[in-house]
């Protein structure tokens, strides 16, 4: 499956849509987000929640693989790990995605940039989903929901 791709812009910021709950009630989706960018972190929780998810925060790849397993030991497998490409220090996004990909129950990845990428090469890396900053809301909100999706699909109850 050739992972999606949105290269978009938004000049200004809106509220986040709303969503309804899962159908399991009780059962919010688990989501990684990896930047190193505080305000675009802040964004992107803010927009998780306004679907309602868990949101596992980290400031690089060490950080995300320890958040992951630290979920995954509490019951609550990250279903999305939404990575920026390029961090400053330690292991950014291909290094990351290769180690989840590799687990139980591994979440769907989504590429998280500012230099677009096609998303053939994207596949290569082992992402399903390609977001492309700046964003528009309602393409961060659909992806983050197709990859709820996808995850649900490939690890059912």
């Amino acid at each position: 499956m050739q992972p999606t791709s949105t290269t978009t812009s938004s000049s200004a910021v809106t509220p986040p849509l709303r969503v309804a709950p899962p159908e399991q009630p009780g059962v919010q989706p688990t989501v990684l987000i990896m930047d190193d960018d505080r305000l675009m972190m802040r964004l992107a929780v803010r927009l998780l929640k306004g679907l309602h998810c868990t949101v596992v925060e980290a400031r690089d790849g060490e950080g995300a693989l320890d958040a992951c397993a630290h979920a995954a030991a509490q019951g609550r497998p990250v279903m999305v790990a939404i990575l920026d490409r390029c961090v400053p220090s330690g292991m950014g996004a291909a290094e990351v995605v290769g180690r989840l990909r590799s687990q139980e129950h591994a979440p769907v990845c989504v590429l998280f940039s500012g230099m677009a990428s096609s998303p053939e090469a994207a596949e290569a890396q082992g992402f399903q989903h390609v977001l492309t900053k700046p964003f528009e809301i309602k393409s961060f909100l659909s992806t983050v929901e197709a990859a709820v999706q996808q995850w649900r699909a490939l690890n059912p109850v």
